[in-house]
């Protein structure tokens, strides 16, 4: 993946220019970019820097990438570990970078709405937190690729991509930051790695045309935050894991949900989690003890209208009467209870091989002497893993 976007970087590069005007520079220390610009920074059509870079030299080339025909930078060979906040802010027609191999922060707002069609990251991680806040927010990248390596994306890097459309993640990655992929009003599929265990709030807030999420295999995700698919009106397929425990406030609101399942080991729901959803139909409640709601008065604001009579909630068999009882939970007018296969305790363990009949989790039997895919899947009464 990382040579794909290698080339979509090398190709943008060349369909800047025709005649192409390449302007290599190199710096020492206590050197200035701008006294190497010369005459004919107006026609430069790309700049290559190696060589000792400050962490404020590119705003030397803000004016050149406003008013000329810059616009493409490769920065693969200057040193530079840090890049200073604002620096490209709003230069709009840079349109892709190549990142110095040994850069550990970009600050916050550096490449906001720069323009950028293409990039580049390090295989270094970048550091994120507050100092590199929104670093690439707003440019109309397509695709981006996280190096393998990288453990977070940093709040609001790729927010406000309007264009993007396809996010290749790496297994080593474990937390998303909030507002990290907010306002991506293109991004129809995200797929997660494994190792998973943190989203923020507002990590797709707003992504619009997001219409599948599947967190099943994401075991240490504890909680799905504040407004983390909030207003995702296309969203109609989610699948959580087991071992959640919490979702919160407006998890997944206004969304277009026609069915969840809500693991067994969810153990509390804050209110407005579901709130808006108005194809939300079917309720699948894994818990042999009906999770805690908060703000249970108000119907509306916790899972939608649930008692009209087109919403049905099923729960585990020989459950059916600590539901009915339970506060807010009661409130569903159809109650009903699971068959065998739908109500089976979790078992996180992996398993290759099995004794008797084997379902997947729609109840399907699976074929007997061939090796099962990576998934979950349901014996005597269990779910066991395979990986």
């Amino acid at each position: 993946m990382r040579k794909l976007l290698s080339f979509l970087v090398l190709a943008l590069a060349a369909s800047a220019v025709n005649a192409q005007n390449i302007k290599t520079i190199h710096l020492e220390e206590g050197d200035s970019l701008g006294a190497f610009l010369g005459e004919d920074k107006y026609e430069i059509d790309s700049l290559v820097i190696t060589g000792k870079l400050d962490k404020w030299e590119l705003h030397d080339v803000r004016d050149i990438i406003m008013n000329g025909r810059l616009r493409g930078l490769n920065l693969e060979g200057a040193d530079c570990e840090e890049i200073g906040w604002v620096v490209l802010y709003c230069v709009n027609n840079l349109w892709w970078i190549t990142l110095p191999k040994n850069v550990k922060l970009i600050e916050y707002y550096a490449f906001n709405h720069a323009g950028l069609k293409a990039l580049q990251l390090p295989s270094t991680q970048i550091v994120p937190g507050p100092e590199s806040q929104a670093a690439f927010f707003g440019n109309p990248l397509k695709k981006i690729v996280i190096p393998e390596g990288y453990e977070t994306i940093g709040c609001d890097w790729f927010g406000g991509c309007e264009d993007l459309e396809n996010v290749v993640l790496p297994s080593s990655l474990r937390t998303i930051e909030c507002g990290a992929f907010a306002l991506c009003s293109k991004l129809v599929e995200v797929i997660l790695p494994e190792g998973l265990e943190r989203i923020d709030f507002n990590a797709f807030y707003l992504s619009r045309n997001l219409k599948v999420m599947d967190l099943s295999k994401c075991h240490n995700l504890k909680k799905i935050a504040f407004r983390t698919f909030s207003h995702c009106n296309s969203l109609q397929s989610v699948k959580l894991p087991e071992g959640l425990k919490l979702i919160e406030c407006g998890a997944f609101e206004n969304t277009a949900l026609q069915e969840i399942t809500i693991p067994s080991t969810v153990d509390s729901i804050d209110n407005r989690a579901f709130s808006g959803c108005k194809d939300l139909k079917t309720y699948r409640c894994m818990g042999q003890t009906p999770p805690r709601m908060k703000d249970l008065g108000i119907r509306e604001m916790n899972m939608g209208l649930v008692h009209s009579p087109l919403q049905t909630l099923y729960v585990p068999k020989g459950c059916l009467e600590v539901y009915r009882k339970a506060p807010y939970w009661r409130e569903f007018n159809e109650i009903l209870e699971m068959d065998d296969v739908a109500a089976v305790k979790p078992v996180l363990a992996e398993e290759s091989r099995a004794d008797g009949p084997i379902y997947d989790l729609q109840g399907r039997r699976m074929a007997e002497g061939r090796p099962l895919r990576t998934g979950i899947y349901v014996r005597d009464g269990r779910k066991f893993v395979v990986k």
